[in-house]
């Protein structure tokens, strides 16, 4: 009977030991950081010939394999503002240009595990990686007809780097980030009653993809193997498959 309760104890204390690394180990992939207009705020200088430098601190609901608290504070810059923003309406559209830096600190607070890191332009961004700081003088916005103010927008792809302090010990992850910073502050007659400001703002950052799990590779599309083709058996998996694999 001893011997059974030894046993029973020693699978116990494996399995607890098991989870216990499992849960060192998780990353922050699909974690998501969210702050509102109340608790994010910015400083801008907005050059659209020039450079512009957006600065910014947020806090707010952290949710993912980490849920619960977070702040976060940074500085981006963006290039020459080009290429086409917001498309213009009955009123004044915007531009954009490139992102051409990008700094970020970050903590996450979940229960006793705390995660600190930063963030850095991805060397590989897409050209999706571009933004907008813009004073407008005839912004449809709301219910404003004729809004002057600032546009301030970004969407960044970052690399990140991390510290999880967990009780069961320090792990390390790194990996690819989205980040998106908006902050519209319009001032404009309204419809019906004196002048009105509206400001439409916040803040999203995605941890998308941890180095530790990368995305698989594409299917090989370069023809030199006619054979190969995409799954598309139903099977919930996106694999390459081989037509003649059933030969």
């Amino acid at each position: 009977m001893r011997f059974r309760i030894s046993i029973a104890v020693a699978l116990v204390a494996a399995l607890a030991l098991i989870a216990a690394t499992h849960a060192a180990s998780q990353t922050l992939e699909l974690e998501d950081l969210t702050a509102p207009a109340a608790t994010f705020t910015t400083t801008f200088s907005c050059n659209t010939a020039g450079i512009s430098t957006v600065s910014w601190t947020a806090s707010g609901l952290a949710t993912g394999p980490y849920p619960g608290t977070f702040t976060a504070s940074g500085t981006l810059t963006i290039g020459p503002q080009t290429l086409p923003g917001r498309p213009p309406g009955p009123g004044e559209g915007t531009f954009a240009g490139p992102i051409e830096s990008f700094e970020e600190t970050f903590t996450i607070q979940s229960g006793t595990t705390t995660i600190t890191g930063t963030k850095t332009l991805d060397p590989e961004a897409t050209s999706s990686t571009q933004g907008t700081c813009q004073h407008v003088s005839d912004f449809p916005v709301l219910d404003f007809f004729d809004g002057q103010g600032t546009v301030v927008e970004a969407n960044i792809q970052t690399r990140y780097d991390a510290e999880i302090q967990a009780v069961t010990g320090t792990t390390t992850d790194q990996g690819i980030a989205f980040v998106s910073v908006n902050d519209i502050t319009i001032t404009g007659s309204c419809p019906v009653g004196p002048a009105c400001e509206a400001r439409l703002a916040g803040f999203n950052q995605t941890f998308t993809f941890s180095d530790q799990n990368p995305p698989p590779p594409p299917c090989d599309d370069d023809d030199d193997d006619p054979d190969e083709a995409r799954d598309d058996d139903d099977d919930g998996d996106d694999e390459c498959d081989d037509e003649d694999d059933d030969d």
